[in-house]
């Protein structure tokens, strides 16, 4: 079985997660019209968010890996966002500068509890469709979605497998660095 997730607008099962959360930060103040959102992503969720702050009228500013695929650079680029290549050892300072100089808004999606939870929804609805499901592969870009998915298939049935998969151009994971 196949969970179709690619047919979401911005292409990737990100799309579960980010538009909601940006729209409730744009809602409550903690993000604003014309303020850029800077994501540090594998891929998926740096074309999301430029999909996302199109739509919302926020310029997204992506940090990516160079191994990252030139299509997804070019997507993001005719989303209307910007794209930086960037090492994992100089993430961290380049987010930081950008907030300084340029007054963006960081979208954490490693560190920001509320993006893993939108990913348990996934986890009952594959439990919904096979309730006997021995294992479940998820891509891994930064994490998120396999986290989510796989913290609430562990409490729901731990007898299943949560397997993450990632390209071999960018092999976060295995501790290979992300250039």
């Amino acid at each position: 079985h196949g969970k179709l997730e690619y047919l979401h607008p911005s292409g990737s099962i990100k799309h579960r997660s980010i538009p909601t959360f940006l729209a409730a930060e744009l809602a409550h103040g903690a993000l604003r019209v014309g303020q850029p959102v800077i994501v540090h992503s594998a891929g998926a969720a740096a074309v999301t968010t430029a999909w996302t702050g199109a739509r919302l009228r926020c310029p997204v500013i992506a940090l990516l890996p160079r191994g990252c695929a030139p299509g997804v650079w070019r997507l993001i680029k005719w989303l209307g966002g910007e794209v930086i290549p960037v090492s994992s050892r100089d993430a961290t300072a380049l987010i930081a500068e950008l907030q300084r100089t340029r007054g963006g808004y960081h979208l954490d999606q490693f560190g920001e509890a509320r993006l893993i939870e939108h990913y348990g929804a996934v986890a009952h609805e594959i439990l919904d469709q096979i309730p006997g499901v021995d294992a479940v592969v998820v891509g891994i870009g930064t994490g998120v979605s396999v986290t989510g998915i796989g913290r609430e298939l562990r409490r729901l049935r731990p007898a299943c497998r949560v397997i993450g998969v990632e390209p071999a151009e960018c092999r976060l994971s295995t501790g290979a660095p992300w250039e």
